[in-house]
């Protein structure tokens, strides 16, 4: 799935749209369908609920926790974007860089080449080297 469908589904702003997703959702739900996308969709979908729609970030966090429960959705990578999205909400930093963090975790990477001290210093156990 495009980011397209989810926008519409997340803030019904095109109804007719959005009901087509949502039977699309129900037959994946039902096993008819298998769905499949990948975390730059969902990065996204982060973006543009942030800067077109003005989400809040609680809001955008539940709205993706449907996104991964959600039953015949195949999501690439999708532990690290879980990781991600509880990295986003409780560290209130960008998802693109919550996103970095939860990859690097999975990796087992701990050191980051960054000069974003402000966001990567909420997280404890990155070593962050400037460049």
């Amino acid at each position: 799935m495009d980011t397209n469908p989810f926008i519409r589904y997340f803030t019904n702003d095109i109804p007719e749209r959005a009901e087509k997703v949502e039977i699309l959702l129900k037959r994946a739900q039902h096993g008819e369908i298998k769905l499949i996308t990948n975390e730059v969709i969902v990065i996204e979908i982060v973006w543009v609920l942030e800067s077109v729609y003005q989400m809040k970030r609680n809001q955008i966090y539940e709205l993706l926790q449907g996104i991964f429960n959600s039953r015949n959705l195949e999501i690439t990578n999708k532990a690290v974007l879980k990781e991600t999205s509880e990295v986003y909400k409780d560290k209130n930093i960008d998802f693109i860089d919550a996103y970095t963090v939860s990859y690097m975790r999975a990796k087992g990477f701990k050191k980051l080449c960054s000069f974003d001290k402000k966001h990567m210093k909420r997280i404890d156990w990155i070593e962050l080297e400037e460049p």
